[in-house]
């Protein structure tokens, strides 16, 4: 039964001026999970700032004064500080967008509803192969950018397990010169290129492919979802990985939540308020399930959830187990295509 104190669950999300849009979308994601379930008459919700200043020490504050739960838009960088206080404090924390791979490996206090970035390339290589039926992969990876080696290398592990070649070109974070590496590619046979890179770079790679009449797929990841698409008309075709795309029915929840996001603000939710979502929904199962207390060993049970992103299987560990989504930029839309099981 519950009881009159309400568990206090403290939102983190950074309230800056250069980061304001992940503060404003966590916010909204709390709101249609309020709307849904009207479930904040039970939980004691609280915002914070996760950053932008003093960091360090305000999160240290916030675990000291042990609320049920900790729910935290933050990056991987600022995620480790807070898996260090999580365990110091037993103050269970749930990540929506932290995704570096095996951040939580020691953590036993520690659940994310996004799945980790090295999935990106597993999903993109299985899709390459199962559907687009390409043999023969270019991957461009950035050598100053952590994010792209990671997804490059699973990519390429797993594009080379399941029959396919792999030719590896290796790039400067500031270069944009592509010509020489798709010549190079293209006369090796070479027909689909992947590139896990900031949206200029990429739109660069296939501008520059375009116009030497190279035909080919290309395949990317979030960080064209992330930060936008500078040139609509060039990335037609392109195929991306990511978290979330609000078109996709992956369960009954995400056309509901869509419809009321909709309903609200007048354009489609972000996928910040979709894993903000789905992070109020493992909270919710977690308080239905043990009350205002979590036993130590919380995060060892297995569960399986239906949430906005898709199901989400945790054999524990807080790490989900959930399908990477696959969609594709036509007339400047992402059209969902399917989504790919790792």
């Amino acid at each position: 039964m519950i009881g009159f104190r309400k568990p206090r669950i403290v939102v983190l999300a950074p309230k800056c001026e250069e980061l304001k849009g992940l503060f404003v979308e966590t916010v909204r994601g709390v709101e249609v999970f309020g709307k849904i379930f009207n479930e904040l008459r039970t939980l004691a919700v609280e915002y914070d700032d996760s950053g932008c200043g003093k960091y360090p020490m305000k999160v240290e504050q916030i675990y000291r004064k042990r609320p049920f739960l900790i729910i935290a838009t933050v990056l991987s960088s600022q995620a480790r500080s807070m898996i260090a206080a999580a365990e110091k404090y037993g103050v269970a924390t749930i990540f929506t967008i932290a995704s570096e791979p095996r951040l939580l490996e020691s953590s036993s206090r520690v659940m994310r509803v996004c799945f980790g970035d090295d999935r990106q390339g597993t999903a993109a290589a299985r899709f390459v192969i199962n559907d687009l039926k390409k043999r023969r992969s270019a991957v461009f990876i950035d050598i100053d950018m952590k994010y792209s080696a990671v997804i490059s290398n699973e990519y390429k592990r797993e594009f080379s397990s399941l029959g396919g070649i792999v030719e590896s070109f290796f790039q400067r974070r500031d270069g944009t010169i592509f010509e020489p590496y798709l010549k190079a590619a293209a006369s090796r046979g070479v027909d689909v290129f992947f590139a896990a890179s900031f949206p200029r770079k990429l739109m660069a790679l296939m501008e520059q492919g375009k116009k030497l009449g190279i035909k080919a797929d290309y395949v990317s990841t979030d960080v064209i979802s992330a930060f936008g698409v500078p040139k609509p008309e060039v990335a037609e075709g392109l195929y991306v990985t990511s978290q979330y795309n609000p078109m996709a029915n992956l369960t009954s929840l995400s056309s509901e939540f869509r419809k009321l996001y909709q309903k609200e603000w007048q354009e489609l939710p972000s996928f910040i308020a979709a894993l903000t979502f789905d992070a109020f929904l493992i909270a919710k199962s977690l308080y239905e399930e043990y009350g205002k207390r979590l036993p130590l060993d919380f995060i060892k049970k297995s569960r399986k959830l239906e949430g906005v992103t898709g199901v989400m299987e945790f054999k524990g560990s807080g790490e989900p187990r959930k399908g990477v989504v696959i969609s594709k930029f036509e007339k400047g839309e992402e059209v969902f295509i399917r989504s790919v099981d790792v």
